[in-house]
């Protein structure tokens, strides 16, 4: 019997959330890989009909919500209560990096000028100021999740599920689950062999964006938080 009501991943696109669906499959609850469910309202259908919930939320911080158009967190954990949340996250250059290359750049992409005003859709955009804008909504939204969860700790996980050998394990304490014994660690999404050639590309992108917001290097592989130009708040 699960002592937990619903569970939320809650973190960024491109950040392992289709290998947490095949975990929490594997642990047999019953578990949706999409955006719809993240969508307003909330609460919706796919929420009522599901146990636990993977991918979904925002690109670029949008201020007219409490997390900026990313999860609408407080939003879930009012409507249901006694769940459990996930922030699912990533280093942020191999993360970078993976976004860019699925939103189609590759060797050949050309610059193009900045919107005036950026919309959840405008996410493939191909402009240094778009990427930006990845990095400054990823930082703002963690820090409003952390946050909104400072005296309740016990309801968040925080996971690298690439980079934790043992994630599984994780999960399954954070739930309340019985001993998972030596269940295979789910990976997908790796780097594909038709997108090998694009990366070089993605990472000189990468290192101007982190340049121009004043990133220092020896933070490019934060998998939470880093500093930029200016403070988040």
């Amino acid at each position: 019997m699960k002592k937990f009501n619903k569970v939320f991943c809650i973190g960024c696109h491109k950040t392992a959330t289709k290998s947490l669906n095949s975990v929490f499959e594997k642990l047999s609850l019953k578990s949706t890989h999409s955006t719809i469910w993240s969508r307003l309202p909330i609460p919706n259908e796919s929420l009522e009909k599901y146990d636990c919930f993977t991918d979904g939320g925002g690109h670029f911080w949008l201020g007219d919500s409490e997390f900026g158009g990313n999860h609408e967190v407080r939003k879930l954990d009012e409507c249901y209560p006694n769940s459990k949340f996930i922030l699912n996250i990533r280093d942020i250059d191999t993360w970078l990096v993976s976004k860019m290359l699925h939103a189609g750049w590759n060797r050949k992409t050309l610059l193009e000028k900045p919107l005036k005003e950026y919309s959840f859709d405008d996410w493939e955009h191909k402009s240094l100021e778009a990427v930006k804008m990845w990095v400054i909504n990823r930082n703002k939204y963690h820090k409003a999740v952390l946050n909104y969860f400072a005296n309740r700790r016990q309801d968040l996980l925080i996971l690298n599920y690439i980079k934790s050998e043992n994630a599984i394990e994780h999960i399954a304490e954070h739930l309340g689950l019985d001993q998972v014994g030596k269940m295979k660690k789910f990976h997908h999404n790796a780097a594909k062999r038709r997108y090998k050639k694009h990366v070089e590309y993605c990472k000189r992108i990468m290192e101007t964006v982190f340049k121009e917001l004043k990133i220092p290097r020896d933070e490019w592989k934060n998998d939470l938080m880093v500093s930029l130009e200016e403070p988040v708040s």
